[in-house]
């Protein structure tokens, strides 16, 4: 699940601010390498986290991100 979430989670460049995409290039040079117009969510599969919730109960929990991020559930 993690390699083919790795190989989906990709942001078009035209989508990212010029800045950033300065900032990325010079962070993780490996997103531009192969000249690819798409920029990795992640690194390498292995970053990706998978939880699996919901179900009866009162129980809750809470999955902090990065500043700024907003996380997303789907129902599978």
């Amino acid at each position: 699940m993690r390699a083919a979430l790795f190989e989906m989670a990709r942001v078009p460049q035209e989508l990212i601010a010029d800045e950033n995409l300065e900032l990325l290039s010079r962070r993780r040079p490996q997103w531009f390498a192969n000249g690819s117009r798409h920029v990795g969510a992640v690194d390498r599969p292995a970053d990706i986290w998978l939880a699996v919730a919901g179900g009866a109960g009162a129980k809750s929990a809470y999955l902090p991100g990065r500043t700024g991020t907003k996380l997303q559930s789907t129902k599978v």
